[in-house]
């Protein structure tokens, strides 16, 4: 119920595990960071206390009121891929925004990616 209409089509219909997904063996690619740009305009984070109504681009364009999420953002590692998940011609992120956006601050043309094939979800179902 919580989440907004605009991210309903890119959220997955289940409860899933952050710890059983960072454990799957998935294949990494490299691919342009300008495919994953259209991220930025979703509400993915929460600002005092309400969830999923904070977009990375606005943590973008006020670092300062948005100074938690933004802190998140510089201390991200990207070292570890975005992990996203192919949905039709769209790769659909589902762990690594803060990485995402600290990749468009670092104008970086490339990012490392592992894709999550949906056949894997019965290994990440809570």
């Amino acid at each position: 119920d919580q989440v907004p209409q605009a991210l309903k089509p890119y959220i997955l219909d289940f409860l899933w595990d952050m710890e059983k997904l960072h454990r799957l063996e998935l294949p990494t690619e490299t691919v342009l960071l300008a495919d994953l740009l259209w991220h930025l305009d979703l509400p993915w984070w929460q600002y005092n206390g309400t969830v999923f109504c904070l977009s990375p681009k606005q943590v973008w364009n006020e670092p300062e009121k948005y100074h938690e999420q933004y802190a998140r953002t510089k201390n991200a590692d990207l070292q570890h891929p975005i992990i996203v998940r192919k949905q039709g011609d769209k790769l659909v992120i589902m762990d690594g925004v803060h990485r995402l956006l600290k990749a468009v601050i670092l104008r970086q043309e490339h990012v490392h990616v592992k894709v999550f094939d949906t056949k894997h979800s019965r290994f990440i179902a809570v």
